[in-house]
């Protein structure tokens, strides 16, 4: 049988009421699973199913490297009654919002690898925006700075529970992109959230961006 079905099986099989599978997507390079799994109370869950462990200290959710010997449904019998959901708030679907809605602007938003920090993980991680021009079909950098301390809160958490990701562009820059798990997000809590943001997006300051109040 398909692992995804065999996978969406062992997921569903040990989900108590008002829990729901709103996401299973695979990496294309890496292969693994990433499942995000949404409850009553607008928390969400996410972890990674694959072969072998995540790359980056910097996600925080759980991987399930597994075998014949312990299958997932061995995995998430013990992982699910003690698992910690994960609020999903109007921060959250703001931050989501601008990421992708920043290339109308101009803007794209980079995770800062200076002196290893990315690497090496030494501290918090960085993230910035930046402002591109296109002149003569060649992109000119204009400016960069770093974001907000509060919006790098929230991207940080976003990136920690795989809501958002980075893959290197052809200048070998760390760029972020919106997950599938963040997509699907964005889509299941519009209806609760896209007055406030449509409010907050017309007082948008683009080249200082600030969580609203």
């Amino acid at each position: 049988m398909d692992k995804e079905l065999l996978f969406k099986k062992a997921i569903v099989d040990n989900l108590s009421a008002g829990e729901r599978i709103i996401c299973l997507a695979e990496a294309r390079k890496s292969k693994s699973i990433y499942a995000t799994l949404l409850n009553s109370n607008h928390q969400y869950l996410t972890f990674r199913i694959s072969h072998h462990s995540t790359y980056s200290g910097f996600l925080s959710i759980p991987t399930f490297e597994t075998s014949k010997k312990k299958p997932l449904e061995v995995f998430l019998k013990e992982y699910m009654p003690i698992a910690t959901w994960i609020p999903f708030d109007y921060r959250d679907f703001f931050a989501l919002s601008i990421i992708k809605l920043s290339e109308n602007h101009g803007i794209s938003f980079q995770i800062d690898d200076l002196y290893s920090v990315f690497s090496n993980e030494l501290q918090g991680m960085i993230f910035y925006q930046v402002r591109t021009s296109h002149r003569h079909q060649r992109v000119r950098k204009i400016a960069a700075n770093v974001l907000d301390d509060e919006v790098n809160q929230v991207f940080r958490k976003l990136y920690a529970t795989s809501l958002i990701s980075s893959r290197k562009d052809s200048n070998d820059t760390l760029r972020l992109y919106i997950s599938a798990a963040g997509m699907r997000l964005l889509d299941l809590f519009t209806d609760e959230y896209i007055h406030d943001f449509i409010n907050d997006y017309k007082n948008m300051d683009w080249e200082n961006i600030r969580l609203p109040k």
